[in-house]
């Protein structure tokens, strides 16, 4: 059997020499069958060698001998092993259909209903697909030490780089615009609207007919700097750019016919013994043409039972829309409970984990400022009700007993492509296209190739800075 060894350099800057290379495979003692030399761009050489398997030892001892020996020379190359098929640097892909649709594999919006289940006086959604589960556990176990590592430095557990089957066939980019897509129809309908309080429950319809889209389990891929996404969806034209690569921070541009919306998405994940909470700094801001600005300020997620037991997810804290010009705000709990100490002693909670509450009020009269959260606190949810909001972010949203929101009336729209598609978007990123296509291995090399081109990158602009 036929494998092929990538070795991916800066050889125009380290000087990476071929005989260089033949000192470390004939110090391994690997007899190759080809080798030869591939541009990537200006900076970047890719050494492929080719040997025949049974001509040598076992393959994980072979790369394991082969990086203790590369760094005597060389501690930047990076080596990727894989059967038989290589990785082409010099791939093209064909460019996109204007205005073609764009299809994915998963049918993200329906995940909530078909791999989660809920039980009454629960306080989260429990996740039911057990083989998934099972697959990523086993990556869970091995990486637990280095997440315990990173918590004990005070560093992000974003930074982690993790095996590339526990991943979606999507970019962050893509999942932001996918967890948002509702936004071109209830945006839309607020901005149509001229009465500030119809407005802000419309509004308030979007921002919750996201959370059933957060359903999935499989980890997005982290953009490259600079990377970008664009679609269409209805009538709403979607920018998206990943504009610094740490902190990992993209920037996000809406335009539709009556309103726009931008802001910035950090993600961030910490972790504990069995647990990850995860949230976003950056609030939406949606401008309508009056010149009315809504500021849409999101909770957290925890995803529990990470290492044993259920796998379950709930949202932390509580979603607020502000709008300054009418002196209207938007407050929505997530999961609340007010039963009084004694009785949650005696009593259990009688409703469902994904149950939701919340009203809409005067900020002038019935709120006051927190500077630590960069929030607002309702004084009284009784005083100064200018409508009740209830119901369960999963299946419908409710305004004084009115549904604007339902998921079994609302069908997910389409997406399509724009007019022009930037070389710089997600489209284009290679380990997307193998991992669709179910080339793990290649899809997984060419991950590493562009997270260590990645830091390399970085590691120039810091020393640049510098000067």
């Amino acid at each position: 059997m036929s494998f092929k060894i990538h070795i991916v350099g800066l050889p125009k800057i380290k000087n990476i020499k071929e005989k260089e290379i033949d000192k470390i495979f004939e110090e391994a003692n690997i007899k190759c069958v080809s080798k030869k030399k591939i541009p990537i761009d200006d900076d970047y050489e890719n050494f492929e060698i080719e040997f025949n398997k049974k001509e040598n030892r076992n393959i994980t001892e072979l790369i394991n001998k082969i990086n203790s020996l590369k760094f005597r020379y060389h501690p930047n190359i990076k080596i990727d092993c894989y059967e038989i098929n290589p990785v082409d640097l010099s791939l093209k892909f064909p460019i996109p259909k204007p205005k073609s649709e764009i299809k994915y594999l998963i049918e993200y919006d329906k995940l909530i209903n078909l791999e989660y289940s809920k039980t009454l006086g629960q306080d989260e959604l429990v996740y039911t697909n057990k083989s998934f589960l099972e697959k990523q556990r086993n990556m869970f176990s091995y990486f637990v030490k280095k997440i315990g590592k990173n918590i004990f430095q005070g560093k992000s557990i974003m930074s982690i780089s993790l095996p590339i089957f526990i991943f979606d066939t999507r970019s962050l980019l893509e999942m932001w615009v996918w967890q948002n897509g509702y936004c071109a129809k209830y945006l839309e309908l607020a901005g149509k609207t001229k009465d500030p309080l119809e407005r802000i429950k419309y509004t308030a319809s979007y921002a919750i007919s996201k959370f059933h889209l957060c359903a999935n389990q499989q980890k997005p891929f982290n953009p490259i700097l600079g990377e970008t996404f664009q679609c269409k969806i209805l009538d709403s034209l979607f920018y998206l750019e990943q504009t610094s690569h740490h902190p990992p921070i993209s920037n996000y541009y809406v335009i539709g016919k009556n309103y726009k919306a931008y802001g910035y998405n950090e993600p961030e994940a910490n972790g504990g013994a069995n647990s990850f909470d995860i949230g976003a700094k950056g609030n939406t801001n949606v401008l309508f043409d009056d010149g009315d600005v809504h500021s849409i300020n999101n909770p957290g997620m925890c995803i529990g039972g990470t290492i044993i037991g259920d796998r379950t997810i709930k949202f932390l804290g509580e979603l607020q829309i502000v709008d300054k010009k009418n002196d209207l705000i938007c407050l929505i709990e997530f999961n609340p409970d007010d039963r009084n100490f004694f009785n949650k002693l005696v009593t259990k909670k009688e409703t469902f984990p994904d149950y939701i509450k919340g009203i809409i009020t005067n900020i002038s009269k019935n709120t006051k400022y927190n500077k630590e959260k960069n929030s607002y606190e309702i004084i009284d949810k009784k005083k100064d009700v200018l409508c009740e909001i209830e119901g369960e972010f999963t299946s419908y949203l409710n305004f004084d007993g009115k549904t604007l929101w339902e998921f079994k009336e609302d069908s997910y729209p389409k997406f399509y492509r724009q007019d022009f598609t930037l070389p710089s978007d997600s489209y284009f990123r290679e380990d997307l296209h193998f991992l669709i296509n179910n080339q793990e291995d290649i899809a997984g090399a060419y991950k590493n190739i562009m997270e260590e081109r990645q830091r390399n990158d970085r590691k120039f602009r810091d020393k640049y800075k510098k000067k």
